[in-house]
């Protein structure tokens, strides 16, 4: 299997990211990029990219022994794209400083958004 490809019956496995995984990890967002253009503009340093400053958690998902996806989980930040897309997409911004509980000792602030309505989404009022 390789990133980006669908999978009927795949078994993967999540696990925490180390520093080992960053190459794999750039290959996984090379082949994102080239099928789907995502990011728009390829970063100049992708292994730093991977990693931004506002890095909580980071994991991979492997099948067998490759990675095949790469999963991040950091803080919103002024001019934050994920946001700006959300907002550009519809969604409509309920609550923007949200302290949620994700573990022991373990608090994020969070944006909370609702997904458009299918009326909205074809353009009907």
């Amino acid at each position: 299997m390789t990133a980006n490809s669908p999978a009927k019956s795949a078994q993967f496995r999540i696990r925490r990211r180390t520093e080992a995984d960053l190459e794999a990890c750039v290959r996984v967002l090379a082949t994102v990029h080239e099928r789907n253009g995502y990011p728009l503009n390829w970063p100049q340093d992708p292994a730093t990219w991977l990693t931004p400053r506002s890095l909580l958690a980071v994991w991979v998902a492997e099948e067998g022994e490759e990675v095949v996806g790469h999963i991040v989980l950091s803080r919103s930040e002024e001019g934050d794209a994920a946001a700006a897309l959300y907002e550009r997409l519809g969604w409509t911004l309920l609550a923007a400083d949200v302290e949620q509980e994700w573990g022991p000792a373990r608090k994020v602030t969070v944006r909370c958004y609702a997904a458009p309505t299918v009326q909205q989404t074809v353009g009907c009022a």
